[in-house]
């Protein structure tokens, strides 16, 4: 690899987080626990402990008969639970994102669907004092999988990489924000996610749009809280039903710049969701402060 500046070396140790979809495979670390990380049973390109926070059934690759594969459909903003005829969807250019947590470590796939490749690949952390944007270069040190293969359209390719990172970078901040952009096919893609704490477990604020783009008739987005680690969240002294989900309303309360943007937890309840788990500390969440990133600020810097 190349050598890096001293002050870039310097902040890639700050942060521990960089990811890239051009590079080389490392060795497999060996999970700890009951599940293991990085196995994808039915090598539709989703590992098992992400199939299993999605709803999505790891020991098949097409979980709603539908003819797409549950990959395909998330690249294409299509759900993957749901029948659909696929034969009306366009082959586009696709963007997805996603992490699920194990042990001390969290994983993030970064999967792009394109006909000339990925470009420009830049990754963004936030949290409640700063954010830091870096490119994929970055990120090789990281890596854990690496694939690319043929899409079922004709002449469109998917990139994939999956890296493991320190489940401190996230557990040690009260919420932050995972960016994702890239250039495919000339045009500009990106995706986000963001996690909180609710009742010490960290979590992922899962809304639908995966852009803050789903709202009350008031314009604020909702989202529901679903446990980084899907074998680990609500074990004692933090017990949860499995079929119930907190559910927050957030209020945009001030671009903090640099492409960061606060919200407001102005509700927060119970209520019933397949496959999630309802946090005992839902309620006392309202007043939480969520970091999120917005894009547009982001790129624009």
């Amino acid at each position: 690899m190349r050598k890096q500046p001293a002050y870039f070396a310097a902040l890639l140790g700050v942060l521990g987080f960089w990811v890239c979809l051009d590079g080389v495979q490392q060795p497999l670390q060996a999970a700890a626990g009951t599940y293991a990380a990085l196995v994808d049973t039915d090598g539709d390109g989703l590992d098992d402990l992400l199939e299993f926070r999605l709803g999505t059934n790891p020991e098949a690759v097409d979980t709603d008969a539908d003819g797409l594969s549950d990959h395909e459909e998330l690249l294409a903003a299509t759900d993957p639970l749901v029948w659909e005829d696929t034969s009306q969807i366009t082959p586009a250019a696709g963007l997805y994102a996603d992490l699920y947590a194990l042990g001390d470590t969290f994983y993030l796939m970064v999967s792009a669907v394109s006909q000339s490749g990925a470009t420009a690949v830049k990754y963004s952390l936030a949290n409640q004092q700063r954010i830091f944007t870096v490119p994929a270069v970055a990120a090789r040190p990281f890596l854990a999988k690496v694939d690319q293969h043929s899409s079922s359209n004709s002449g469109w390719n998917i990139q994939q990489a999956t890296y493991a990172f320190p489940l401190s970078m996230l557990s040690n901040q009260p919420s932050s924000a995972i960016a994702v952009t890239a250039i495919l096919d000339g045009v500009q893609f990106s995706q986000t996610r963001v996690m909180t704490k609710v009742d010490y477990i960290l979590s992922e604020i899962r809304i639908p749009s995966g852009d803050l783009g789903r709202s009350t008739g008031n314009g604020d987005p909702v989202g529901g809280i679903s446990p980084l680690e899907p074998a680990g969240g609500g074990e004692p002294p933090h017990p949860g039903s499995a079929d119930e989900v907190c559910v927050q309303t957030l209020e945009a309360i001030g671009n903090m710049g640099g492409g960061r943007v606060a919200y407001r937890v102005v509700e927060a309840a119970c209520m019933p969701m397949a496959s999630a788990i309802c946090f005992t500390g839902c309620a006392t969440s309202v007043e939480d402060i969520i970091i999120g990133i917005d894009i547009i600020g982001l790129l624009g810097d």
